[in-house]
C-alpha cells in the first residue's frame, strides 16, 4: 500500500476539517435563518391579519364589503406578497373571497375547517406555515355585525388570509448559499496560507533533512543542513547537524587509523618476510649440514686411507682411482643436496604436475587391492597429546615449544604449506586418548 507524503496528507486533513466545519455551518445557519424567515412572515401575518379585521370590523355593513374595499385597506400597508383573502361567516360558509396576486398556486390554497372552528371557539388567531408551498395561512376571528332584526345577538366569523413567503424563502436561500461560498472562499484561503506557512516552517526543512539523511547513510558525512530557526525542528536538525560532524571526524580519525595500521602491517609483513627468509635459510644452511654430515665423514676416511697407504707406501694408480671415484661420487651428492634445498626454499619456483596415482601404484601391488579417491595417511603416538592452548598455532610459521636455540618452530608450517599449496591436500591435528594425532588428506586422482 502506497503511503501519502505527510506534506500532501496535512492540507487534505485541514481541508476537509475545513469542509466538515463548513457543512456544520451551513446547516446550522439554514436551520436558523429559515426558522427567522418564517418566524418573520408569520409576525407579518398576525399584524396584518389583526389590522384587516379590526378594519372589517369597523364596516357598519358587512354587505358591502368587496374587493374594492378590501384592497383600499391592503394598500394602506403596503404588503405586497397577500395573495389571498377570504370570510367566513358565523356558519363557517364562505361569504367573500378575493385574489389579491394573480398566482398560479391559488388554487391549491384550502382552508381548515376545523382551524375556522377552532379560533371561532377560542376567538384566538393562528398562524400556519406551509413548508411545501412556502406560504403563511392566518385564521383571525371577526365580529360579525348585527343584522336589522337582531338586538343582543353575537355571530363569530373568521378572516382567512394567505401570505406568500417565496420571495423571502429565495431571499433566505440565497443568503445561506453565498455564505457558504464565502466560508468556502474562506476555507480555501486559510488551507492555502496554512500550506504554504508549514511548508516554509516544517516541511521544506523536513525534506533537507531527509535529502541529509539518505546522503549520510550512503557514507556522505559532510553534509550540513542550513536552519535559521531556533524552534523544536530547528533543535533536531542541529543535532543532526552535530552528529555528521561527529561522524565526519570519526571517520578521519578511522581513516588514520587504517592507514597507521596498514603501514604498521605492511612492516610487520616485510619483517615476517625477512625473518621467513633468514629462517629459511637457517633451516637450509641446518639440514644441509645434517646431510653433509655423513659424506664429510666417508670423505675423511678417504684422505686418512690415502695418508696411510702413502706412510706405507702402497699406494698404486687402481687405489688412487677407486678413492678418487668415490670421492667425486661424495662431492656430486653434496653438490646436489645444495641444489634440493635451495629449490625447495626458492619463492618463484615453478609447479610441475604430480599425480598420486603414479606413486600409489606401488602401494597397490604391495597391499594386493585397488586405491581410488582420498587417501587418509594417519600418524600418531602416546606421548600425552599437544595442550589445548597452543593446538591451532602449531602450524603458525615460528611457533615453538623448545627451548630457545633447539627449534625455528618452521618445519610444520613447511609441511602445511607442501601439504595445502603444492599438493592440494589437507593437513590437521588433534588429540586423542594417549597422545596426539596428524591427519594428512591426498585426493590420488588428482
Amino acid at each position: 500500500m502506497k503511503t501519502v507524503p505527510l506534506k500532501y496528507l496535512m492540507p487534505t486533513l485541514v481541508f476537509t476539517i475545513g469542509l466538515v466545519l463548513v457543512a456544520i455551518h451551513t446547516l446550522i445557519e439554514m436551520k436558523t435563518d429559515y426558522k427567522n424567515m418564517r418566524d418573520e412572515q408569520s409576525f407579518n401575518v398576525k399584524n396584518l391579519g389583526y389590522l384587516l379585521a379590526r378594519e372589517i370590523e369597523k364596516s357598519a355593513h358587512l354587505e358591502n364589503i368587496n374587493f374594492y374595499a378590501i384592497s383600499g385597506i391592503v394598500s394602506k400597508y403596503h404588503v405586497d406578497n397577500l395573495d389571498l383573502v377570504v370570510i367566513y361567516d358565523d356558519k363557517s360558509e364562505m361569504m367573500f373571497k378575493s385574489e389579491i396576486h394573480n398566482n398560479k398556486n391559488i388554487s391549491a390554497y384550502r382552508a381548515s375547517k376545523k382551524i375556522i372552528e377552532r379560533v371561532k371557539k377560542s376567538r384566538f388567531a393562528e398562524v400556519i406555515y406551509n413548508d411545501e408551498l412556502h406560504v403563511v395561512d392566518g385564521y383571525f376571528p371577526i365580529a360579525m355585525p348585527k343584522k336589522e332584526d337582531e338586538v343582543y345577538a353575537k355571530r363569530d366569523g373568521v378572516l382567512y388570509l394567505v401570505l406568500d413567503s417565496k420571495k423571502a424563502y429565495n431571499i433566505a436561500t440565497q443568503n445561506i448559499i453565498n455564505s457558504s461560498i464565502i466560508n468556502l472562499f474562506i476555507v480555501f484561503t486559510l488551507v492555502f496560507l496554512f500550506s504554504g506557512l508549514v511548508y516554509i516552517l516544517i516541511f521544506r526543512r523536513l525534506n533537507m533533512l531527509y535529502d541529509a539523511t539518505h546522503k549520510l547513510s550512503m557514507g556522505d558525512f559532510s553534509v550540513h543542513v542550513k536552519s535559521s530557526r531556533n524552534d523544536e525542528l530547528g533543535a533536531i536538525i542541529d543535532s543532526f547537524n552535530e552528529m555528521s560532524q561527529q561522524l565526519l571526524a570519526y571517520q578521519e580519525q578511522m581513516q588514520l587509523k587504517v592507514k597507521y595500521e596498514v603501514s604498521k602491517r605492511s612492516k610487520q609483513e616485510k619483517l615476517l618476510i625477512q625473518q621467513n627468509r633468514l629462517a629459511a635459510m637457517g633451516e637450509m644452511i641446518s639440514n644441509i649440514a645434517h646431510q653433509w654430515r655423513q659424506p664429510l665423514n666417508a670423505l675423511g676416511l678417504l684422505v686418512q686411507k690415502v695418508g696411510i697407504n702413502y706412510s706405507r707406501g702402497v699406494l698404486n694408480d687402481e687405489f688412487m682411482e677407486k678413492n678418487i671415484t668415490k670421492a667425486n661420487f661424495l662431492l656430486n651428492s653434496m653438490s646436489s643436496t645444495i641444489d634440493d634445498f635451495r629449490d625447495f626454499f626458492k619463492p618463484e619456483k615453478e609447479r610441475s604436475e604430480f599425480y598420486f596415482r603414479d606413486v600409489f601404484n606401488d602401494v597397490e601391488e604391495l597391499v594386493g587391492g585397488v586405491i581410488n579417491g582420498v587417501v587418509q595417511i594417519l600418524i600418531y603416538d602416546n606421548a600425552g597429546g599437544i595442550s589445548d592452548e597452543i593446538l591451532e598455532d602449531i602450524f603458525n610459521p615460528y611457533f615453538s615449544t623448545k627451548e630457545e636455540g633447539k627449534g625455528t618452530g618452521i618445519g610444520l608450517y613447511m609441511s602445511k604449506i607442501i601439504i595445502e599449496d603444492n599438493m592440494d591436500g589437507k593437513l590437521v591435528a588433534s588429540n586423542i586418548r594417549d597422545g596426539a594425532l596428524f591427519s594428512i588428506e591426498l585426493n590420488i586422482n588428482k
